[in-house]
């Protein structure tokens, strides 16, 4: 496949994908991520990478301008 015809494909699935909101690209063209690292995994679960400061897991007080 050439860059022209890739691209070209690429705007379509882009273009379907903002005009119809129940379009899956995804699935529509069948992509499987494979081989994905720890990290990878993590984020695709919707977790952190990364350890949480133990502040960071309390929270922050609230700041009045």
């Amino acid at each position: 496949m050439v860059p022209r015809q890739f691209l070209r494909q690429f705007v379509n699935i882009l273009d379907l994908a903002s005009e119809n909101d129940e379009f899956d690209p995804m699935s529509a063209e069948g992509f499987e991520p494979t081989d994905l690292n720890e990290v990878e995994l993590l984020i695709r679960e919707g977790r952190t990478y990364f350890d949480e400061e133990p502040a960071d897991i309390q929270g922050y007080a609230a700041v009045e301008f």
